[in-house]
């Protein structure tokens, strides 16, 4: 239960919108917590547990091999399905500790966004970013896409309508 409570703890102290040094320090004493109440918690409990994949999982594996049932016995255990353990040796684990730098040096998380860059990419020519790296007919083709999106979205705020029930679609005005 303390694994759990440390989490939920860690977990909202990172989602905060607002941070002070003492509340950055707490959250980096936590993230040591936690590290090691994760670590306690793979050696103590998950060794006293057989765990296997989920069977969508061993289905998408049997897909993917192209056969009907697993070859290797050593590895899978009842109906073909294979082990699973608690794997603290990934990204999501080992990036824990990166939480509190980046949050001193960029602002909480709350504020990051890829909107900026998506809603750029329609305003920069590739072709002007790197030059000789794009096929011409490519460059032409996205530009001209671009262009029909650009005139699809003139279309329609100008025949939504407005605030008071009216469009402003000079078409469908009577003469």
């Amino acid at each position: 239960m303390k694994l759990l409570f440390r989490a939920a703890e860690w977990h909202g102290f990172a989602k905060m919108r607002m941070h002070t040094d003492s509340t950055l320090k707490h959250l980096d004493d936590l993230t040591t917590e936690l590290g090691k109440l994760v670590r306690d918690f793979e050696t103590s409990t998950c060794s006293h547990f057989t765990t296997v994949e989920l069977p969508r999982e061993m289905e998408a594996r049997q897909r993917r091999k192209g056969q009907a049932h697993t070859s290797g016995a050593s590895e899978s255990t009842a109906g073909g399905r294979r082990a699973r353990s608690l794997n603290l040796f990934t990204y999501k684990w080992h990036s824990l500790g990166d939480y509190v730098p980046s949050i001193r040096l960029f602002g909480g998380t709350d504020g990051i966004s890829t909107q900026i860059v998506s809603s750029s990419s329609a305003i920069i020519n590739p072709a002007d970013v790197f030059p000789g790296r794009t096929r011409p007919s490519t460059c032409e083709t996205t530009l001209q896409a671009d262009k029909q999106a650009q005139s699809c979205k003139a279309n329609w705020e100008a025949c939504s309508p407005s605030r008071d029930g009216t469009t402003s679609n000079p078409s469908s005005k009577a003469p």
